[in-house]
């Protein structure tokens, strides 16, 4: 258990890891109206979870700050890294070396999961409008969907939130429990929360929706358990776009695809914006992070996906081995670029 406690610090520590987190509590639009919880957090969330349909929803005030996907004045900013933490690099999975942070975990809870760093797509908001904020107080609670070892539960508990996470994984539950023992951890999955109806104020899920065989399903059921005026934050990476240079792109195409096509749905994250829509939420905004890599970090992902393809017949061997050699020959000679697109869409409940 300490060894594998010590791989997730590593991963939550790791470069733009904190600075994502913190940008989608920000979207959560989360301002306490009373002090940041600490050994009380886990009582706290208990006893509001039970109380079912309070009549003490959270209170909204002010005009919501829109940032429109399709604005015009969208900016783009890229930074490229060479390089990724130690903990990436020491990964035995060569396809979770980046890019699986979520799947097939209830199989193997241990897995860590990274966050990307690097690209922002920032639309530019309406600077007329001031933000709604969700006053967390004792008839407020925040649910981590996916929450892993708990990381994100913790900070939420800091900034003055009622958090309440919870994961299919046993041993992950098992872990975030071991790492923040006043916290309130349970097991369960995003179709089939184990909460009352309009008891939460925000909702967050952080790469889980790739994993879900119908995303409204579970949209259905984050929407039940939001009270009126709740916002939700959904982050996941696009499974069928990971962006790769090459001399070859048909056999690019090839060794994307057939990667892609072993998730569960691998295209969810681009259709968060229209599943929100769909399923009663309004005030929908996305944005767009891309990480890029430039160097051997990526080889082991590379040669993963090359064997994916192979493995279900989609790829003959020498044709991958050549693909192969030539994004090696890329990565050491400075000239590899590898770019994954992650999305975060957040919303309200009406």
């Amino acid at each position: 258990m300490s060894t594998l406690i010590e791989r997730l610090d590593a991963v939550d520590a790791a470069p733009g890891a904190a600075e994502l987190r913190a940008h989608s509590y920000d979207l959560l639009r989360l301002e306490p109206t009373v002090p940041p919880v600490g050994a009380d957090s886990s009582r706290a969330a208990t006893e509001v979870a039970g109380r079912g349909n309070s009549s003490e929803g959270p209170r909204l005030g002010g005009a919501a700050t829109k940032v429109e996907s399709n604005s015009p004045r969208a900016a783009t900013q890229l930074r490229v890294t060479g390089r990724g933490s130690a903990v990436d690099r020491q990964r035995s999975d060569p396809v979770s070396t980046v890019v699986d942070v979520y799947s097939d975990r209830s199989r193997d809870p241990a897995r860590p999961r990274p966050d990307p760093i690097g690209t922002v797509i920032d639309a530019d908001p309406d600077p007329g409008r001031a933000p709604d904020r969700l006053p967390l107080g004792r008839a407020a609670i925040v649910v981590d969907v996916g929450c892993g070892s708990g990381r994100a539960v913790a900070e939420l508990a800091g900034r003055g939130a009622v958090p309440i996470g919870i994961d299919p994984s046993e041993q992950m539950i098992d872990v975030a429990r071991t790492r923040w023992p006043a916290l309130d951890f349970r097991l369960g999955t995003a179709e089939a929360l184990p909460l009352p109806d309009e008891s939460v104020s925000a909702y967050r899920a952080d790469k889980v929706f790739h994993e879900i065989a119908d995303p409204a399903v579970a949209l259905t059921e984050a929407r039940r358990v939001l009270a009126p005026g709740g916002r939700i934050v959904l982050l996941g990476q696009d499974w069928d776009a990971i962006i790769i240079d090459s001399g070859d792109p048909s056999t690019t195409r090839t060794v994307v695809h057939a990667r892609a096509d072993t998730i569960t749905s691998p295209r969810s994250a681009r259709a968060y914006r229209n599943l929100l829509l769909a399923n009663g939420f309004h005030d929908v905004t996305v944005e767009a992070r891309t990480p890029i890599f430039t160097d051997e970090l990526m080889l082991p992902l590379l040669t993963g996906l090359a064997a994916t393809a192979v493995a279900s017949d989609n790829l003959d061997k020498d044709r991958a081995d050549i693909w192969v050699a030539d994004q090696t020959s890329r990565a050491r000679s400075g000239h590899l670029f590898v770019a994954i697109p992650l999305f975060i869409a957040a919303a309200m409940r009406r």
